[in-house]
């Protein structure tokens, strides 16, 4: 009797059966990690612009608005990716009037697609809340990162 060589065609149709499942779970997964890494960045750039926000407020006592990623880069000696390349940097400034005499304050801003991120004046990470917004304060305390929650000294 003669025997056969190769694989019959059932065989070769589960395995990729199989690898077919196994990419199925891979490939969410791989996006995921994916965005992950995407808001990690983020939230990264947004600390380094707070520290040249705060390094700017030091030398001209003032904050220094900006309305893209070039704008930030040239205004603040910063050297961000540029926004085709992913996020889109941003700083809006403003006054808190309830303190004597009224603080500046800033809010910089990630924007890429839906996905935003935020960093403000007095908070030493970035949030998913909105700028003007009293729920960046809040967020950051229900994550129980109250040591970053306030004005730095």
């Amino acid at each position: 009797m003669r025997l056969k060589k190769g694989f019959h065609l059932i065989e070769l149709l589960v395995v990729l059966l199989v690898l077919g499942i196994l990419v199925s779970f891979a490939i969410p997964v791989f996006r995921n990690f994916k965005d992950k890494i995407y808001d990690k960045e983020a939230q990264s750039n947004l600390v380094l612009l707070r520290s040249a926000q705060e390094n700017y407020r030091i030398e001209m006592n003032q904050y220094i608005a900006c309305d893209n990623t070039s704008d930030c880069n040239r205004e603040l000696g910063l050297d961000l990716p540029p926004a085709d390349a992913g996020w889109n940097y941003s700083v809006t400034i403003g006054t808190d009037d309830t303190t004597v005499p009224p603080t500046p304050t800033f809010c910089g801003q990630a924007l890429k697609g839906a996905y935003a991120w935020h960093v403000r004046h007095n908070l030493s990470r970035a949030y998913d809340c909105d700028c003007g917004a009293a729920n960046c304060t809040t967020r950051c305390l229900e994550a129980g990162d109250s040591a970053n929650c306030t004005e730095p000294e």
